[in-house]
């Protein structure tokens, strides 16, 4: 291990590449984001859609794949006392191949409508099983008693997906993404088109997951009430870029920058009729995106100077970095 880190994260570039008629463009989704994942942590990646948040998730996951391309940084991951490094110049892609579902899993967004529907469950499981040459008998054991931990009867193995609801579907891919006791998982928008009492009991199943294999998640949202009640550490995502990163109680109780302050006020809380008001304006455009600051066009705050540089990280206490020209 290097120091508890997991996964380190360094000025990560990734483009989709797109193209019309003879004209090429770069959607900068993810443009230099440095971070790292750590053992046992539950860290937030929060943000607006658009943000890129999701695009960083695959990244992370080391699925790259056109028209996404990584363009510049590195992405370190000591696994297994192992380092695998993912880069421009050398992509080690069977060693991630192999790290994959064994050591690192995904939950992809809108990961209830994955599973294959002329399958039927335990043929499902049988493939991911073999794929991955592991003991069969073993891992079914595992995978039924981590159905009857989540409050399902194993006998729904028996079914096709289309034959249950949202939430056991959803169940379903959290036990097959956790059969093999993977040390980081990667959940994006996984409580996404699910009602609020199924998504409170997914983050229950989450902490669960979590207490008992004391591995680490990276759990991509939107909604900043999820973060509150999950997350040890919060990363602020907005047009590409990190502009906050903290524990979570620091981020909560003390918003350092102007986008953070207006995700948090936007959290309803019981017995405050106060109005909501929205982030004015509109998210950037990835292709051509404004110079200096990426929130210099909805930020209330901005100066001069936000129009002619990108601000750099300011490190406002113990493990709680902005990048924003009102603490500089």
């Amino acid at each position: 291990m290097n120091n508890g880190i997991l996964i380190k994260i360094d000025n990560i570039k990734a483009y989709y590449k797109t193209q019309s008629f003879e004209t090429v463009k770069n959607v900068k989704a993810v443009d230099g984001i440095t971070m790292d994942i750590r053992e046992n942590e539950i860290i937030g990646i929060a943000g607006e859609s658009g943000s890129g948040k999701s695009t960083l998730g695959r990244v992370i996951y080391g699925y790259i794949e056109s028209p996404l391309f990584l363009i510049d940084g590195k992405i370190s991951y000591f696994l297994n006392n192992e380092e695998v490094n993912l880069s421009n110049e050398s992509y080690e892609l069977q060693k991630m191949i192999n790290l994959r579902w064994k050591l690192i899993s995904y939950i992809p967004q809108s990961s209830m409508n994955v599973l294959n529907p002329t399958r039927k469950i335990y043929k499902i499981l049988e493939d991911i099983i073999e794929s991955h040459n592991m003991d069969k008998n073993t891992y079914k054991d595992k995978f039924f008693g981590s159905l009857e931990s989540f409050g399902l009867n194993p006998d729904i193995v028996n079914q096709y997906s289309y034959q249950l609801s949202g939430g056991m579907r959803q169940r379903i891919v959290i036990a097959l993404a956790t059969i093999f006791d993977p040390k980081v998982i990667i959940a994006d928008e996984p409580t996404s088109a699910l009602d609020v009492v199924t998504q409170w009991n997914l983050i229950l199943l989450f902490k669960k997951i979590h207490r008992e294999t004391k591995n680490s998640f990276v759990f991509i949202t939107h909604d900043m009430s999820i973060m509150a009640n999950l997350a040890d550490r919060v990363a602020i995502m907005y047009g590409g870029k990190l502009l906050e990163i903290g524990m979570t109680r620091d981020i909560f109780e003390n918003p350092q920058h102007p986008y953070t302050k207006f995700l948090i006020n936007s959290i309803p809380q019981i017995g405050d009729k106060s109005e909501k008001s929205a982030i004015p304006g509109f998210a950037p455009d990835l292709v051509s995106p404004p110079p200096g600051c990426r929130f210099l066009p909805r930020c209330p705050y901005a100066k001069k100077i936000c129009e002619e540089k990108e601000p750099s990280y300011i490190e406002v206490e113990k493990d709680h970095k902005v990048s924003c020209f009102l603490l500089q």
